[in-house]
């Protein structure tokens, strides 16, 4: 039987109220359409979340009720990694079109081999705890992966550049902290669901994505939709003009050959 902590609510209340603020705060400043997919994300959220709030925990009502919405909210933060991709190289289509066909293959691989690689570990006669942690599994790795993309992409801007509008900054580094907590959460409660470590995993992992809805409310601006110029390491403007150029070079390529193929 899972006991809800005190904190868990507090974070679940003002999780759900700060996720309102946010879609406002959007659709207001006219950043909705910008942000299609994290609009999207946030509506479904909430209206899961609503659903969610008058059933008890203990249910198999709420279990089949987050078992089913889950994949589809996994699916549209899928929408906003591809999202920030795009938007990240929108000057930049050749290399946009390649890295999407990559984020999609690595997402279905990792998971693929990450079930594979733990399918040892789960007993066939274990019943619902069974599937509980296949799917506790394969949600870590997801987010994972999520992580470690933005991650690359982070470092990758490090080096390369790209002139960024500051809400798209704000975007990447906040979900990158979302990715983050999603998987220490599960991985503190994937070996015993119901035990102290998975409940304080929960209230962390809450904690964390409250504090990540606050931080978007605070920071996603209008006046922030204008370019930046980006972090880099490199020393001199001549060298950072350089490694541009070494971009553009590259996007070029692979648009020359999408036409020939």
């Amino acid at each position: 039987m899972v006991k809800i902590l005190p904190a868990e609510v507090i974070f679940w209340y003002a999780s759900l109220l700060l996720k309102v603020i946010l879609l406002w705060r959007l659709f207001s400043q006219r950043l909705a359409v910008r942000y299609k997919a994290l609009v999207v994300f946030l509506i479904l959220a909430t209206a899961r979340t609503l659903v969610l709030l008058p059933l008890n925990v203990n249910t198999p009502t709420y279990a089949l009720t987050y078992f089913l919405t889950q994949p589809v909210l996994l699916l549209l933060q899928v929408w906003v990694v591809l999202e920030i991709y795009g938007q990240v190289f929108e000057s930049y289509q050749g290399i946009s079109f390649l890295g999407r066909g990559f984020v999609v293959g690595t997402f279905a691989v990792g998971i693929l081999a990450s079930l594979w690689l733990h399918l040892t570990e789960f007993n066939v006669n274990g019943g619902p705890q069974v599937f509980v942690r296949v799917y506790l599994t394969g949600e870590s790795t997801f987010y994972t992966i999520l992580l470690v993309f933005l991650l690359t992409l982070g470092v990758f801007l490090l080096w390369f550049p790209v002139p960024m509008k500051k809400n798209l900054v704000h975007y990447l580094l906040v979900f990158s902290v979302f990715f983050a907590a999603a998987s220490l959460g599960i991985y503190m409660g994937n070996r015993n669901p119901t035990s102290l470590a998975a409940r304080l995993g929960s209230a962390l992992r809450m904690g964390i994505d409250t504090a990540c809805l606050l931080a978007w409310v605070v920071l996603f601006r209008v006046g922030w939709e204008e370019k930046s110029s980006g972090v880099s390491f490199s020393v001199t403007g001549a060298h950072q003009a350089k490694v541009l150029h070494q971009l553009e070079s590259m996007n070029d390529a692979i648009l020359r050959a999408r036409k020939t193929s």
